[in-house]
């Protein structure tokens, strides 16, 4: 497994900045910062909340959706902000040292 798919989302975050579509979800969100925060609030809930139903049969898939919720979101934000995310991952990596 590796980091392509951040890439892929980066990019189709900068494209419909770039050339906004009409019913884009993306770009939907891109033109209201508080709907982005309202959206990680939300995602940040719910995965609070399946982490907390883990030990329930069944739920593994749910908390592997709502982290993949918030890591989409947290990725438009950080692009709505023009902090490309790539600065968060070499946080990371700065960190491990």
């Amino acid at each position: 497994m590796n980091l392509e798919i951040i890439e892929e989302i980066r990019d189709v975050i900068e494209n419909r900045k770039e050339n906004p579509k009409k019913d884009s979800y993306v770009n939907q969100l891109l033109k209201n910062e508080d709907k982005i925060l309202e959206k990680i609030g939300e995602e940040s809930t719910e995965l609070i909340i399946s982490t907390k139903n883990l030990n329930q049969e069944n739920k593994k898939q749910e908390f592997i959706h709502e982290a993949a919720d918030l890591l989409f979101h947290t990725i438009l934000l950080c692009q709505s902000q023009n902090i490309d995310f790539n600065e968060v991952l070499k946080e990371l990596q700065k960190r491990r040292k």
